[in-house]
């Protein structure tokens, strides 16, 4: 068994002082170029190493010095299975691809990638474009996203709350988020 060796490298950008605005510009598309490139390359390497080694106790030990949790790990390695590579561009980034690939339609995924590019979406405005999308074919968030599903039906709950009710509730959130978001007891707001 070869073990993995962790590798300390201090990383910076050096900028020449003289640089001007549109060289710096340039630098800077190369920069997201390189990294929307590296992204799906890490993407891809990791679909990769689960079809092939996902058993493998190395791996989890690849992934703990990589400091990369196995859910993400395997989010975005199902993310390169669902945008083959002809659909990929360096106009999005990893990111919303990755909310683009929550749809399970293939066509479907495929024109909001092309929207996306078209309407230089964000994760923000990728994350919205889905919800809707999901909301408009009477899909379910899926359960291994139980986070958004649950907050969604908070969102739901709030939405149809009256104001006097919201303004409580608010209290009793900042309860819990000065309680490092621990569950809420009502008891102590009285």
């Amino acid at each position: 068994m070869n073990a993995i060796a962790t590798i300390d490298q201090t990383v910076a950008l050096s900028v020449p002082d003289d640089l001007p605005f549109n060289g710096w510009v340039e630098m800077m598309r190369d920069l997201f170029h390189r990294r929307r490139q590296a992204e799906w390359m890490i993407a891809d390497g990791l679909r990769i190493g689960q079809e092939r080694f996902g058993d493998e106790p190395q791996m989890t030990l690849f992934l703990e010095q990589v400091a990369l949790d196995r859910k993400d790990a395997d989010e975005m390695a199902r993310v390169a299975r669902l945008i083959p590579e002809t659909w990929r561009t360096d106009r999005l980034s990893f990111d919303v691809c990755r909310k683009i690939a929550k749809i399970d339609d293939e066509a479907d995924r495929q024109h909001m990638l092309k929207k996306a590019v078209e309407q230089r979406w964000n994760e923000k405005k990728a994350h919205q474009h889905i919800v809707e999308y999901r909301y408009e074919h009477g899909d379910m968030f899926d359960d291994e996203d139980r986070d958004t599903r649950i907050a969604t039906e908070i969102v739901r709950c709030w939405n149809r709350a009256t104001p006097e009710a919201r303004a409580y509730f608010f209290q009793l959130a900042e309860m819990a988020a000065a309680k490092s978001y621990a569950p809420i007891d009502e008891d102590e707001a009285i």
